[in-house]
C-alpha cells in the first residue's frame, strides 16, 4: 500500500502534522483517536516519526545539521542580504530520565554542555567528592532566524541542569562559529530576560549601556547584537502590574 504523504511533504504540513501530535493530542492513544475518526487526514506515528528523526538526535552540533540547514537557505545561491541571521536561545524545561539510543549504545539524558563546560562542571564535581554524572532537568536550545526571510531552524540543543551566565558562553559563540562557517552573517543574538541569559550578556558588556560585541569569526567589521526578547518583557510588565506585593503608585501627603 502506497502512502498518501511523499516524501517530498512539505515542512510546514509536517510542522502542523507534528504540533497535532505533541501539542494537542499529547497522546499516541489521542492521536489515533483522531486519525481514525476520519475528520483529519493524518499521516501515522511511523510515518511521522521517519520524518521528524531524519537527522540523529544528539547534543550539539553535527555536520549533517549544518547541511540541512545550508540546503533549507540555499545559502549558495540567495541574496548577500539573505544570509544576516540572528540566534535565539531559551531554555525550556523537560522530565528528568535516562533514555538508551539503539543506535550508538549511548545513555541520553545527562548534562551535556560541549567539552569545555564538561570537564569544568566534572572538576567542580570533583572538589565536592562528587564524581556522579548529573541527570539533565532542562534543555538549552538554539534556533537561527532568517533576518530578510521566512527562514526559522532549530540548530542545536544541550542537555542542562542549572545553567549560568559563563556556562552559556561556550555553546553559544560555537553556534556562531559553525553558522559563519556555513556561509550565513550572525548580526543579532535574543533571548528572555532570565538571570543566566543577563550575566550572560554582562560577561560581554560590563556596562550597562552595552549591547553588542565584536564578532571575533569574521574579518569583517562585524558585531553580534543583544536584544531582549519582547514578549517575555510584556509578560514581565504585565505579571509586575497583576502583582498584589508592588505599589506603583507614590502618596503625596
Amino acid at each position: 500500500m502506497v502512502s498518501v504523504f511523499a516524501p517530498q511533504v512539505s515542512l510546514n504540513v509536517l510542522s502542523i502534522f507534528t504540533f497535532i501530535r505533541y501539542g494537542v493530542c499529547r497522546s499516541s492513544g489521542a492521536y489515533e483517536t483522531l486519525r481514525k475518526s476520519g475528520c483529519l487526514k493524518l499521516p501515522s506515528q511511523r510515518t511521522l516519526r521517519d520524518y521528524t528523526h531524519v537527522a540523529g538526535s544528539r547534543m550539539g552540533f553535527s555536520k549533517e545539521v549544518d547541511e540541512m540547514l545550508m540546503k533549507s537557505a540555499n545559502i549558495h545561491q540567495c541574496p548577500e542580504h539573505e544570509k544576516f541571521v540572528a540566534v535565539i536561545f531559551d531554555e525550556m524545561h523537560i522530565r528528568a530520565d535516562l533514555v538508551y539510543d539503539k543506535h550508538n549504545g549511548e545513555l541520553i539524558g545527562f548534562c551535556d554542555l560541549g567539552d569545555i563546560n564538561n570537564h569544568l562542571l566534572e572538576f567542580e564535581r570533583s572538589t565536592e567528592s562528587d564524581t556522579k554524572p548529573v541527570i539533565a532537568k532542562s534543555m538549552l536550545v538554539f534556533m537561527v532566524r532568517r533576518l530578510f526571510g521566512p527562514l526559522k531552524f532549530l540548530y542545536a540543543q544541550f542537555s542542562t541542569k542549572d545553567i549560568s551566565g559563563d556556562l552559556l558562553f561556550e555553546p553559544f559563540w560555537d553556534a556562531v562559529y559553525h553558522l559563519e562557517l556555513c556561509g550565513f552573517k550572525v548580526i543579532a543574538a535574543t533571548a528572555d530576560g532570565a538571570s543566566p541569559n543577563r550575566a550572560f550578556l554582562r560577561i560581554h558588556s560590563p556596562s550597562k549601556k552595552g549591547n553588542k560585541t565584536k564578532n571575533p569569526f569574521t574579518l569583517e567589521d562585524r558585531y553580534v547584537h543583544f536584544f531582549s526578547d519582547p514578549p517575555h518583557l510584556l509578560k514581565t510588565i504585565r505579571n509586575c502590574i497583576a502583582s498584589n506585593k508592588r505599589q506603583l503608585w507614590v502618596s503625596l501627603c
